[in-house]
């Protein structure tokens, strides 16, 4: 990306111990700063604290041992001990791709060769090759093909372009997967929320059952398209959130900004000099509906119900209301199980409603079909499936039949080299959620018993404090 952050905030380390390879995580969602690493910690989960003024790395673990090594060199910072780190980093040591095999290099040529075959197209198995790598291998691979202007930087454009036919079992991969990508081939200017390309009026902001904000007052809700990106996103904006003066100037926003909802970057406030397109927008849209009726606004929301549709979601960026612009039915509100929980409830993007692990987790979460509950700590989200007990319990459901893929990962049959990278993205996903919960307790039900067992295992070894529980 060409943006230069002058504020980035670092949360969390990880190394691929195989290649010897660091990535060091910003709050601000963008990608992570890589480099080498020369260590002797084990695989394992660690706390990493900074003394920069004696330049200093401070690591405490179970495994941790006098006179172990511990240096970094970065790509593009001179002296990791000049950025800014949270006041305890988590550090992750997990097995990667080992630098003495040539499997890096075959996973590439899989990747480029992938996106010309029309069956792997059509049945989203192009991606399998980087689906599952860890954090650090996944940007280096990526980085490599990007540095290739002709086949490489073509791959990477076709998986863009054909990201909507990625399997739905694989969906939280997928969104790992698809911000990589952009964080390449898609400047920032472009994911910024003000390069919106379509500004309509949201029916539900008429009639008996008026949008309303969690102040309780009735509001136009305004809905902001971006079909111009792979996958087409929306955006759901209340026009009271839109400030008509202040913030910073919009080359001072994006310096400022972070990734949010859907894959867009936001400024520090939706305001005035900070998002000019989304103001005068708002402005032209609140002058139309003064003069023009109901049923101008709903011959103009016709194309947009559509949008919804084969865009798979939207997104509302109001924290708090428990409510969402339906997508059929124009007045109706969520259901009375979401509507009563409090938090954050947002759409899911892109939508997955319908499958067995959509269906899987609205029952045990007591949700609507394709809504997620976001959690956010020190600009850190998680999007979890639910939540219990007034948001002190986080809830991330996991439909995991007994003979399914992920219990074979586990299991080791596709391999050590499988199972490491697969425990490795298992563990920094848990990582994450533990980082967002800040004491709140996390649960994970889980659908079969053969996958309950093995995720408790799991949890008991790394001492993750995540309660598993078998819920059919």
């Amino acid at each position: 990306m060409t943006v230069e952050k002058t504020n980035r905030v670092i949360f969390m380390l990880t190394i691929d111990v195989d290649a010897r390879r660091v990535a060091l995580w910003p709050t601000d969602g963008f990608a992570p700063i890589r480099g080498n690493v020369l260590t002797d910690l084990a695989v394992g989960l660690y706390v990493l604290t900074v003394d920069q003024p004696r330049e200093q790395w401070n690591i405490s673990g179970p495994q941790v041992q006098i006179g172990q090594r511990f240096a970094v060199d970065l790509v593009g910072v001179e002296n990791p001990f000049n950025l800014t780190y949270t006041d305890k980093v988590a550090l992750l040591v997990h097995k990667g791709i080992p630098l003495e095999t040539r499997e890096f290099e075959k996973i590439e040529t899989r990747l480029i060769d992938s996106v010309y075959d029309k069956a792997e197209v059509s049945t989203g198995k192009i991606y399998d090759s980087i689906v599952g790598l860890p954090g650090v291998d996944l940007y280096d691979m990526i980085d490599e093909l990007w540095s290739d202007p002709e086949k490489g930087q073509g791959t990477i454009y076709k998986l863009l372009e054909y990201f909507n036919y990625f399997p739905k079992t694989e969906h939280e991969e997928m969104q790992v997967v698809l911000h990589a990508l952009e964080c390449f081939a898609v400047p920032p200017e472009k994911l910024y929320i003000d390069s919106f390309t379509k500004c309509y009026v949201h029916p539900d902001s008429y009639g008996d059952h008026p949008y309303i904000d969690q102040n309780g007052n009735a509001d136009t809700l305004l809905i902001f398209l971006y079909d111009d990106l792979s996958p087409k996103r929306l955006l759901c904006v209340p026009s009271r959130e839109i400030l008509d003066t202040g913030g910073p100037s919009k080359g001072e926003a994006l310096q400022n900004s972070h990734f949010g909802t859907i894959g867009l970057l936001f400024p520090p406030q939706l305001a005035a000099n900070s998002i000019p397109r989304m103001v005068m927008a708002k402005r032209e849209r609140l002058a139309e509906i003064s003069v023009m009726n109901f049923d101008f606004v709903l011959q103009s929301w016709q194309g947009v119900e559509m949008f919804i549709y084969l865009a798979g979601g939207s997104a509302n960026v109001e924290p708090g209301t428990g409510r969402r612009p339906p997508y059929k039915g124009l007045k109706r509100p969520v259901s009375d199980a979401a509507a009563k929980q409090p938090g954050r409830w947002e759409p899911e993007f892109p939508s997955r409603t319908g499958t067995e692990d959509s269906k899987y987790e609205a029952r045990v979460c007591k949700k609507d079909e394709g809504l997620i509950y976001r959690a956010e700590r020190n600009g850190i989200a998680y999007k979890f499936d639910g939540e219990e007990n007034a948001g002190k319990v986080l809830v991330d459901a996991k439909h995991w039949t007994d003979n399914g893929k992920q219990v074979a990962l586990m299991r080791g049959d596709f391999g050590l080299r499988a199972f490491d990278r697969f425990a490795a993205k298992l563990e920094e996903r848990a990582l994450i959620q533990v980082h967002v919960a800040n004491g709140r307790q996390i649960k994970w039900p889980v659908s079969h018993p053969e996958s309950t067992r093995m995720l408790q295992e799991f949890m008991n070894v790394k001492k993750l404090p995540i309660n598993v529980v078998y819920t059919p």
